[in-house]
Order: structure tokens, then sequence, then C-alpha cells
């Protein structure tokens, strides 16, 4: 018997990291029932890299939970691939090669069932998965390398504005007076993470605000939505994209060592980019709004 994962990589890296932690925690009882699992990652039209990256981010555990593991630009859409037929995704439109994820199955396990996580669920309800990946040797050393550079005692700050770039900066500046104004009240320390290109440069020239120090950003911003608009730059070498999509691994990582989380969103919902750091800590990172900043 077996199953077969279509991960379909067309929505940010912390998507990717909750739904890897969605499919490994409800496919453990079903390896234990002597299903093969394998993990298909269609790398067509995300906005990261060109070539394959899953070992470059995970341990030898989470790589040996799947019994293959292909990276590569196709996509399933048709209802069965190789001896399996579509079972479901776990988001809509529910249709095999569309968004997040589907499961082919060629026997269809008793009981078995969805079982939503997101950073949201983490958040709101302490609905955490079983299994979260574990990280690779490099992406740990990266870690320990940055928290080193960083004060012991600081909060995450994270900005997350639309992937629409505002033509003037004027709403931007509102949240850095407010962010700046914040500082100078409580002397805290920040490590700010932001999508924002115009925000991530001005804070960041702030003493009490640290950021991780990404490779070619001068290349490539944090604002891959806007930057990349859904595809993948040609001109961009693949080794500088997986250097890219290690980096903000490792500042997803480094979170877990923050005392508190403030967040400032244009997005309705708590960012999957939080997912890893909240899971791992149980939800344990208190988690503060400062939308109002916005205004």
């Amino acid at each position: 018997m077996k199953a077969i994962i279509q991960h379909n990589f067309t929505s940010g890296l912390g998507d990717f990291i909750a739904d890897l932690s969605h499919y490994m925690t409800i496919f453990e009882e079903i390896k234990q029932k002597d299903y093969e699992i394998h993990l298909k990652i269609s790398l067509n039209s995300n906005k990261y890299v060109k070539n394959p990256f899953f070992s470059f981010l995970f341990d030898e555990k989470t790589i040996s939970f799947f019994d293959s593991i292909e990276e590569n630009n196709e996509i399933i859409s048709d209802f069965e691939y190789q001896g399996c037929r579509y079972f479901g995704s776990n988001h809509s439109p529910h249709s095999p090669g569309v968004h997040h994820f589907d499961i082919f199955f060629d026997v269809i396990p008793e009981n078995f069932r969805f079982d939503v996580y997101d950073c949201q669920r983490i958040h709101l309800n302490n609905h955490i998965p079983k299994i979260i990946p574990g990280v690779s040797n490099e992406i740990l050393n990266n870690v320990k390398c940055f928290w080193e550079k960083i004060p012991k005692n600081y909060s995450f700050l994270h900005i997350r504005t639309s992937d629409i770039i505002d033509q003037n900066n004027i709403r931007y500046d509102r949240i850095i007076n407010n962010v700046e104004r914040f500082i100078k009240e409580t002397n805290i320390n920040f490590h700010l993470g932001t999508n924002n290109e115009y925000i991530f440069k001005v804070l960041q020239k702030n003493p009490n605000i640290h950021v991780y120090n990404f490779k070619n950003y001068d290349m490539i911003s944090n604002d891959m939505n806007a930057f990349f608009n859904g595809r993948i730059n040609k001109n961009i070498e693949s080794e500088i994209l997986i250097e890219r999509v290690k980096d903000i691994f490792t500042e997803m990582v480094s979170i877990t060592n923050s005392k508190q989380i403030f967040y400032v969103y244009d997005i309705s919902w708590i960012s999957n980019f939080l997912f890893y750091p909240l899971g791992v800590k149980e939800n344990k990172i208190p988690i503060i709004s400062k939308n109002e900043w916005r205004e």
C-alpha cells in the first residue's frame, strides 16, 4: 500500500513548514500500517528556488520519514497517478496541483481525515501538530551565529505589509515613527523581521533594532511575493536563491529565542512565518498586536 503527497509550493515558506508539519502528523499513524509514503514537491511557479532544496533545510529524521522525495516542476493535475487515486486536498479549490498539498492513495486507510494546522490555530486554539520537521545542522549553526550577534533579551517585531507595494511611503513612515517612539519609551531591543524593504532599510538604522544579515539583499528583498510576482526571476542564479531560502528559514527558527512577539499586519490572520517558533515553543511565546501603529 502506498500514498503520494503532492506539495504544491505556490505560497510562502511559512505555509510550506505548516503544511509539512500537517501531513507528517496525519501520516505518522499511516506509516505504522505499512504504507509507503512518497513526497512530490512541485517547484512550478514557486517564489523561492529553481532546484531541490529540502535537504538543505531539514534533518535526516525528517527526510527519512518519506520513502522517496522528488523535487521538480512536474504538476500532478490528474485524479489518478501511478496506481493511486486522488483522495483530497487540505485547501480549496480541492483539485490536484493547485494549492498547498494533495493526497493520493492506492488503498484509502480507514478513518483517515485532514486536521488543519496553521499559526492562527496554534495561537488562538493551542492546536499544535504532533510533528514539526527537524532542522538541518547548517541551519542550526546559522541560528546560533545570529544569536551571538544580538542581545540575549530581545523581542521579535514582525511587520507584514500588503503584497501590493504602496507608491508613497506615508503609511510606512507612520509605522516606523510609532516603532521608534515605542523604543524610546521602553528601551526594548527588537529583532525586526519584515517583508517591506523600505521599513527594513529605515528601521535597521536604529541601535535597538537588529536584523538578520540576508545575503544579496540588494538583489532580492524579502518581499518575495511582490519581487517575483509568483515566479522565479530567471536572471537570479540558483545558488543565490538557495542561500536566500536557507536564510529565511534560519530567521524563522531563530525566533524561538525571542521573549515575546509584536506584530503589525496588513493581513487579518497570524502569519505562518511564525508557525515554526510558535509550534516548537508550544504557543508559549507571548504575542502582542500593535496594529494600531498603522494608524
